[in-house]
């Protein structure tokens, strides 16, 4: 009996998904284009607000970013742990 499942990590990063390996080998993270295009943004524009991003995302407001509906991003899972830390030192 297998416990897991196996994913072929080249074959979905052909698909357009990034992944990131766990220090231990035990854990493979997959986060598709637009994750990694918000990444991007994110630490691009100076650690902007998610809600902000969104904004600019949907309306096209920064040249040389795509124009992305906010119903498609607003869902994704983000996490920026320079953000975090900061956050938590101004308390």
């Amino acid at each position: 009996e297998c416990g897991s499942n196996l994913i072929s990590a080249c074959h979905l990063a052909r698909q357009g998904y990034n992944h990131v390996q766990s220090r231990d080998d035990k854990f493979l993270y997959f986060f598709t284009q637009k994750i990694a295009l918000l990444e991007k943004w994110h630490h691009r524009l100076g650690h902007v607000h998610k809600a902000r991003l969104l904004a600019i995302f949907s309306n096209g407001l920064v040249e040389g970013i795509p124009q992305i509906p906010q119903k498609e991003l607003k869902d994704l899972p983000f996490f920026c742990a320079t953000c975090e830390i900061a956050n938590s030192m101004r308390m």
